[in-house]
Parts: C-alpha cells; structure tokens; sequence
C-alpha cells in the first residue's frame, strides 16, 4: 500500500518541476543565442577576409582602361561589407544586452538568487570607466573614418580624368556611406548606452 501523500506535497513537487523545465527552457534559449552570436562573429571574420581578397582582385586589374570602375568599385564593396560588419556587430551586442538584461532577470527570479553569467559584470568592473571612453568611441567608428578618408582621397586621385561614371560612383559611395554611418552609430550607441 502506497503512503497517501497531501495536496500540498504534489503541489510542491509539481511547482518545482515546472521551475526546473522553465529553467531548461531559458538555458536552451541562452545556448541558441550565444551560438547565435558566435556565428555573427565568424562571419565578422569570413568578412575581414572578404575584404582582403577584394582589395586583391582590384589590385590585381588595375591597369585597365576602366580605372574609375576599379576606384568606386573597391569602394561601394568595402562599404558593403562595412555594412553588413556593423549589423553583425549590433546583432552581437543586442543578444548580450538581451542576456543580460532580460534573460539572467527571469531566471533570478525562479532561483531567487543571481550567481551566474557574470561575465560581462565582471568585465566591466574590470575595463572600468576607461573602456568607455574616447578610445571606445574610436574603435566604434575607426571604418567611418577610414571611409570617409578613401572617398576624399578617390575624388582627388580620380579629380584630373573626372567623368560622368564618377558622379555615380560618388553618389553611389555616399548613400553607402550614410547606411553604414547610421548603422555604426547604433551600434556604437548600443554598447556605449547598455553598459555604464
């Protein structure tokens, strides 16, 4: 004969195993994304990569007679893959900020105690006030800066055999470099704003 077991003891064991499969369920969500992350920073790498190989290629077919073609055209892909860098940056920085300040809460709450994932606590006591600083704000937009300095240069190079072809590739590298403006300075904002 099985001891008879009141209400309370099942309610008890049911809450706590309902806490523990909560629990599972925002640890599985916290490794998809840190995977997640992990693949955006592979693809920031693939794409440092990408870049080199352009500048390469370009390099490489540089004595032609389209040369206003190979100048823009180094440019807008560099651009491009600033770009897609920067949403890969931002997309990083908004999982943390999301690990942080939304996931690690909500498991706090069911273990009434926050002892875990303090990575990104620990560095920041450990940067200090220093980390976000002038040189953070540097780091953040050293590939504006970077573009704006190749489109001047370009338009000086290209200034003596100027063509039509060239206005569009101004055009063309402007609009670019205001995407990847707006986007690099919310990122930048992102990081800058999410962790004091």
């Amino acid at each position: 004969m099985e001891p008879i077991t009141n209400d309370k003891q099942v309610k008890e064991s049911v809450s706590k195993e309902f806490i523990k499969e909560e629990i599972d369920l925002h640890i599985a969500e916290y490794n998809a994304l840190t995977s997640r992350a992990t693949y955006f920073i592979n693809i920031q790498f693939v794409l440092l990569t990408a870049l080199i190989a352009w500048v390469i290629v370009i390099g490489n077919i540089w004595n032609t007679k389209i040369e206003y073609l190979l100048n823009w055209g180094l440019l807008i892909g560099a651009q491009i893959i600033g770009i897609v860098n920067a949403n890969m940056e931002w997309e990083t920085y908004s999982i943390v900020r999301y690990i942080e300040r939304d996931l690690k809460p909500r498991i706090c709450n069911l273990l009434s105690k926050d002892t875990f994932w303090d990575y990104e606590s620990y560095l920041i006591i450990q940067r200090g006030q220093k980390f976000n600083s002038a040189w953070s704000i540097f780091t953040g937009y050293f590939w504006i800066l970077l573009a704006i300095a190749t489109i001047i240069c370009t338009i000086i190079y290209r200034f003596h055999n100027w063509l039509i072809w060239d206005w569009v590739g101004v055009v063309l590298n402007l609009l670019l470099f205001i995407v990847m403006t707006v986007r690099t300075d919310q990122t930048v904002k992102l990081r800058r704003n999410s962790w004091k």
